[in-house]
């Protein structure tokens, strides 16, 4: 019995000492990741009382499924692939790892395999290893990846920056990196070895980002294909959007048939005869309840009706 349960500790031993050896040569062809370790980790189990959490690139929802075959593994063989923690006082501050650090609670256990780096180190730096460890996940929706590129680009760089500016660029490291700063070259060259995604696939990845909210949840949960994701992302000003986004939640179109749809003039059609009626339906409710609005209701409503008559003039003038 006794020589099962050391047999069996020292089969978890050999795993996470394979494992990890594996995980450091991966790590060591990033050129930004490698520095950040050399010399400053060392090894160790460290209790789970001690962990704390930091700010983790996942959220929270996307840590929380899917753990029950986590938990199950845990139990079994328990952590194969060390947490990342650094130390702060008597505490570990987790940089990389919640998953698993969530999960070994779960399971019972009462310490977790660590990878240790000292405290000296920056928060710029501990925040780089935390978004190229988890820009190398495979189970890292695309919502959360594509945050990650332009918070790994933020960090990096010391900057704030739009999505349209991160987009912009992506295109311009692809065709004409001459044209960028030299540290904005070893950054997005650095993004592209770390995600091991395709210019493209990134670019396409970010503009995800511009979907409303709502169409972004449904990617991240994988109730909208990536894929059709693109394609309403491209268009999130067409009129058709929201109509085209509902139909595809109730009965889902395949990626072509989305495709016609954005383009077909009889659908522009009826979406015009649907945005006349629900303007006709506004007025009516104004007319109805006009001598009930407030004075300052009056005059936003005032400001509404007088930006849709100059877009109706306009329209009207083109047509002369």
């Amino acid at each position: 019995m006794i020589e099962n349960k050391l047999s069996r500790k020292k089969q978890k031993d050999n795993d996470l000492a394979k494992n990890l050896d594996q995980f450091l040569k991966r790590t060591e062809t990033t050129d930004n990741f490698a520095p950040l370790l050399d010399n400053r980790v060392e090894f160790s189990y460290i209790p789970l009382r001690n962990i704390v959490l930091d700010t983790q690139i996942r959220s929270s929802d996307d840590v929380e499924d899917n753990l029950d075959s986590l938990i199950e593994s845990i139990k079994e063989k328990g952590v194969i692939v060390p947490v990342l923690v650094v130390k702060d006082g008597d505490k570990y501050r987790l940089i990389a790892g919640e998953r698993r650090y969530k999960a070994s609670l779960a399971a019972g256990a009462h310490s977790i395999p660590a990878r240790i780096m000292e405290d000296n180190i920056s928060e710029q730096d501990m925040m780089l290893i935390q978004l190229i460890e988890n820009l190398q996940r495979k189970d890292l929706n695309p919502i959360d990846e594509a945050n990650a590129y332009v918070k790994y680009y933020e960090t990096a760089a010391g900057k704030t920056i739009t999505l349209q500016e991160m987009i912009n660029t992506m295109i311009l490291h692809g065709k004409e990196p001459s044209r960028l700063k030299k540290e904005d070259v070893l950054i997005i060259s650095t993004l592209i070895k770390t995600s091991m995604k395709s210019i493209p696939t990134i670019e396409n990845q970010l503009s995800l980002l511009k979907l409303p909210l709502e169409a972004q949840e449904r990617v991240k949960t994988g109730k909208l294909n990536v894929t059709k994701g693109y394609i309403f992302a491209a268009n999130t000003d067409h009129p058709l959007f929201w109509d085209l986004f509902n139909r595809d939640a109730k009965n889902p179109f395949t990626v072509e048939g989305l495709k016609k749809a954005f383009a077909s003039k009889k659908l522009k059609k009826a979406s015009a005869i649907g945005f006349y009626q629900r303007a006709t339906r506004f007025y009516n409710d104004i007319e109805k309840n006009v001598d009930s609005i407030s004075v300052g209701q009056a005059k936003k409503l005032h400001e509404i009706i007088k930006k849709i008559d100059e877009k109706i003039t306009s329209i009207l003038k083109e047509e002369q």
